[in-house]
């Protein structure tokens, strides 16, 4: 997310939730099991049909909701959201039939087998044509039931069944329409065909039986054109009927025989019955008796899940080509009754059509109002939880405060300030009910001043009080003395200058190049960085991205980051002198086992992450760009040149640092003296763009934030935050942009303790290896070996253990009570998950980083060791001469 982007996402999330319920006034309304007004979807009488009118208006306000589809069209992440819902409880029932229905289909094609093998080339070929038309069903079914099954494709789940529906719609129409059409016809032309020879037989025999009458009684011998004979005899008039047919006479039919409905027809008696049986009788017959199988379409099609939109195509499309069919194969005709019979054919099936489309869009309606009912439950469910947890954690800070207070647990250490036992006395003063009003008020003032963020509390708050002092309070000099001499040398935003630190008018900066032994980001790998910054997040495996920018990961880190903030442009930062500054920042990083480039790329990967992504960009409508861009600096450069040893060895050791820095912070004050010597020089000088009081405003936050990573000076740092919590005053802290950033590094700083199993495990392992090496190094000096230290004596699990107990829980529970909303809940999770595994370790009485590995964390050994290696590559010598070549001894 840009910085450009984060205030108004912020503002957004900001605003306060209204659960998304459709109030219903009426007060007697049926009610469903989910407390749904059933009258919404079903109205019957007047008074429920007006109110579905009133919630559907309501809906169209509200959500956008269409009036034919149901879709929420003006809201598309709800619909988005909606989608995903169906998908999750409609998946695996449409799967079941698709796969039921393929099953069936499959049965019913082995019918037409004995058919293709056994039957006269006729049906063979009817068999084979109704075999091709199952086809598309019998392959695409587990085709397309194996994609919709995949994550990937889930989100097209209803137009992948739609497809399968057509597929089906296709099969079926064809093999009823075409292929049970054809095979009827062929019964019927096989039999009209038999009835004939046997006419024909009859015919014969009749010639024969009449040249014997004709013979015997010439004079009475009567024959008409039906087949009648009539023989008188002696005794009697003797008739025979239908004794011959005449099959060689041609006649013709039309509009003027009373009896003929059809067009004009002219042909011999053969050629007109078999006109009759197969373009009139036969095609009629068909179209009534497939009439089924369009509407075994759309009874099947809701198997599928279908929504209204895809459920009216499916119906569009069948109803097209069972009509196109009944116009090209129904016979014309004058007859009323079969007019009557087409125009039932067309009303059945559009009109089942219809009340089908209405039913399944009334069930998508009330799935819909399922959906958001539930979905305000959950989200009413949700804030519940959110406030059941804060009142956990706020009876865990009451419980350890009321431990502290009655001595249990006296043999633990009691981490609480003085300041914050002070408060804690001061609160329960105020809460006592005969404390008089005004007194009341003093107390409350002496809290807000005790918990102020950012003040000494024995020095007067100077510059506070030259910001209030006019003109005619103070002169010039005065308030310059009093400015540069008595006030505080910490940071002070500037509330009346602009985020950007570009002039008004922009400055012709000077075009920098690179060092020689400098090379330009390749674009391939930055992209590669950026997406695994995105899809990691705080969890990124920053020894891959190092691997990938080939052991300079800090300098690819930083430029994604400078790029995704146009940080230089607002901060007027020339390209060629930020990849210069920070090239050479990851080369003055030791080839530590922990503290080394890898740390600090995974310490600035951490800090943006906090600042743009945790909730929506909380941090960036706190902090203004310039904010940012320190925080970014101070992340890469806070452990530069780090030795790989603690300040307690150096101040033992008489190390020369510990020397030059007076044994106060004396790592962190080197990391910023070496990192500033740096930027002093003019190829490397990222704050040249910067006004003179710009750049002392930013020189000043990146100083403290550094200084804020010495252990030594933590729990201050905790401490002043749980003061705020104490006393309530939390918007002194998301007011105090110092205080923020302070955390924000801090927590990106000790951040390994809030990754992913595996990464915590590695990052654990290198830590303490590093641990070793200074002990081993304490032993070849003859010093006393530093706790935890001792190679020879290891238990990791209660290293870790008092690492987290002392310094990681109490800090990351303080800040996810006072700064941070439920953004931050998944960090905070993960940080007990980790807390818990090595508690685990210390059950199973593991001392051994190895064995803990193996057996709690299960970390695979190879992946292990191929991170080491990425961790242990050798940096290149910095060049004589350079700003970085006052290497540490």
């Amino acid at each position: 997310m840009s910085f450009s982007t984060g205030k108004s996402l912020r503002k957004a999330s900001l605003q306060p939730g209204t659960a998304p319920v459709i109030s219903v006034d009426a007060p007697a309304v049926r009610r469903s099991s989910l407390g749904l007004s059933t009258s919404m979807i079903y109205p019957q009488s007047p008074a429920e049909r007006h109110e579905s009118v009133k919630v559907t208006r309501a809906m169209e306000e509200r959500y956008g909701f269409n009036f034919l589809t149901n879709e929420f069209s003006t809201n598309a992440s709800l619909e988005k959201e909606y989608q995903a819902y169906c998908t999750e409880i409609n998946l695996n029932p449409a799967c079941n039939s698709s796969i039921l229905l393929w099953l069936l289909w499959i049965v019913t094609s082995l019918i037409e087998l004995p058919k293709l093998i056994g039957g006269d080339a006729t049906e063979r070929s009817i068999s084979l044509t109704s075999l091709l038309f199952s086809l598309p069903v019998l392959v695409a079914t587990p085709f397309l039931v194996m994609i919709v099954r995949n994550k990937k494709y889930q989100d097209r789940m209803q137009l992948i069944f739609c497809i399968l529906v057509h597929f089906c719609a296709f099969s079926l129409l064809g093999s009823g329409l075409v292929c049970a059409s054809q095979f009827t016809l062929h019964i019927a032309q096989r039999d009209i065909g038999g009835i004939e020879s046997m006419a024909a037989n009859m015919s014969a025999v009749a010639a024969s039986f009449c040249g014997y009458v004709a013979s015997a009684y010439p004079a009475s011998f009567v024959g008409n054109l039906t087949g009648q004979v009539m023989v008188s005899t002696p005794n009697a008039l003797v008739v025979y009927n239908s004794v011959a047919l005449n099959s060689s006479q041609s006649f013709g039919l039309n509009n003027y025989s009373s009896f003929w409905s059809y067009p004009d027809r002219t042909g011999t008696l053969q050629m007109t019955l078999d006109y009759y049986v197969t373009d009139v009788v036969l095609p009629i017959a068909q179209l009534n008796a497939n009439l089924v199988r369009p509407l075994i379409i759309l009874l099947i099609a809701p198997l599928f899940k279908l929504d209204t939109y895809y459920f009216i195509a499916t119906a569009l499309t069948t109803n097209l080509c069972y009509f196109i069919f009944l116009s090209l194969v129904f016979p014309v005709t004058s007859d009323q009754y079969l007019i009557r019979n087409k125009f039932y054919l067309v009303f059945v099936l559009a009109g089942l059509s219809s009340i089908m489309a209405i039913r399944v869009r009334q069930t998508d309606r009330f799935m819909r109002l399922n959906f958001l009912h539930i979905r305000s439950v959950e989200e009413k469910v949700r804030i519940a939880q959110e406030q059941k947890e804060q009142i956990q954690n706020e009876n865990r800070s009451l419980k350890r405060m009321l431990e502290a207070q009655t001595g249990h647990g006296s043999d633990a250490l009691d981490l609480d300030s003085p300041m914050a036992k002070v408060i804690t006395d001061l609160t329960k003063i105020q809460q006592s009910p005969n404390l008089d009003a005004g007194l009341q008020q003093h107390l409350n003032e002496i809290v807000t001043l005790l918990t102020k963020q950012g003040h000494n509390l024995f020095a007067p708050d100077i510059h506070e009080q030259l910001k209030m002092k006019r003109e005619v309070d103070l002169d010039a000099d005065t308030k310059g003395w009093a400015t540069t001499v008595l006030a505080s040398k910490s940071y002070q935003r500037n509330n009346n200058r602009r985020s950007s630190t570009q002039s008004d008018e922009e400055s012709v900066q000077p075009v920098m190049t690179l060092r020689p032994e400098v090379r330009l980001p390749d674009e391939a790998i930055l992209s590669k960085v950026n997406d695994m910054m995105k899809a990691g997040g705080w969890n990124v495996d920053i020894h891959a991205v190092s691997e990938l920018s080939h052991g300079k990961p800090i300098s690819y880190v930083t430029y994604v980051i400078f790029e995704r903030h146009n940080m230089f442009s607002f901060c007027s930062v020339e390209k060629h002198t930020m990849i210069n500054f920070f090239w050479f920042i990851d080369a003055g990083y030791l080839p530590n086992p922990y503290h080394n480039n890898c740390h600090a790329a995974d310490v600035v990967n951490y800090v943006e992450f906090m600042i743009s992504t945790v909730d929506n960009g909380f941090f960036l409508t706190l902090l203004n760009i310039q904010e940012v861009f320190a925080a970014i600096v101070a992340a890469a450069i806070h452990d530069f040149r780090h030795p790989g040893k603690s300040n307690n060895f150096l101040v033992k050791s008489q190390h020369s640092l510990a020397v030059r820095y007076s044994d106060s912070s004396v790592l962190e004050r080197m990391h910023l003296a070496e990192s500033f010597f740096l930027a002093s020089e003019r190829d490397f000088n990222i704050f040249s763009g910067m006004k003179p009081k710009q750049y002392t405003e930013v020189r000043k936050a990146i100083i403290e934030m550094v200084l804020t990573t010495d252990l030594s000076v933590h729990l201050q740092l905790v401490g002043s935050l749980k003061a705020a919590l104490l006393s309530q005053n939390r918007n002194d802290v998301m007011d105090s942009p110092m205080m923020l950033m302070k955390i924000i590094i801090k927590c990106a700083d000790v951040g390994h303790s809030s990754k992913s199993t595996q990464l915590h495990a590695r990052w654990s392992e290198l830590i303490i290896e590093e641990f070793f090496l200074q002990g081993d190094e304490e032993k070849e000096l003859g010093m006393e070996i530093s706790p935890f230290m001792n190679r020879s004596l290891e238990n990791s699990a209660k290293n870790q253990l008092g690492f987290f107990e002392f310094i990681i829980l109490p800090f990351f529970d303080v800040v996810a009570e006072i700064v941070f909303t439920p953004g931050f809940k998944p960090i905070l999770d993960q940080v007990h998950i980790n807390y818990n595994l090595w508690k685990k370790a210390e059950t199973m009485q593991l001392k051994s980083i190895k064995d803990i590995l193996d057996q709690v964390f299960y970390v695979d050994e190879h992946a292990t060791n191929s991170m080491s290696r990425i961790s242990f590559l050798p940096k290149q010598p910095p060049t004589p001469g350079s700003p970085t070549s006052n290497a540490i001894s």
